[in-house]
């Protein structure tokens, strides 16, 4: 599984499937104010998968617990970035501070 980018190692005995995270998103600090980057990529076909696939991949910058079965938050050299999947419009929304 961690070979196709569907979990990922925590410890020496607990693996993480970011597809079995709770749907709802934990409390953290908001991204507002003029300096936030906003993009977005819509999709005509969006492939299942990607949210947890970058998951995965960057699991090692997700800001402490911050990380839901739709989203996460990232940090990285004292940025902050909020990525969230929206399957139903076929949306990645992405905020960075």
């Amino acid at each position: 599984m961690e070979h196709y980018e569907l979990c990922f190692q925590l410890n020496r005995v607990t693996w993480l499937a970011p597809e079995l995270l709770p749907a709802d998103p934990p409390r953290y600090q908001a991204f507002k104010g003029p300096g936030i980057l906003q993009f977005q990529y819509r999709y005509v076909f969006m492939p299942a998968g990607l949210l947890t696939r970058l998951i995965v991949r960057t699991h090692e910058m997700i800001d402490r617990q911050n990380c839901w079965k739709y989203g996460c938050v990232l940090k990285w050299e004292g940025a902050r970035a909020e990525v969230l999947e929206d399957r139903i419009n076929k949306v990645i929304s992405i905020k960075i501070e």
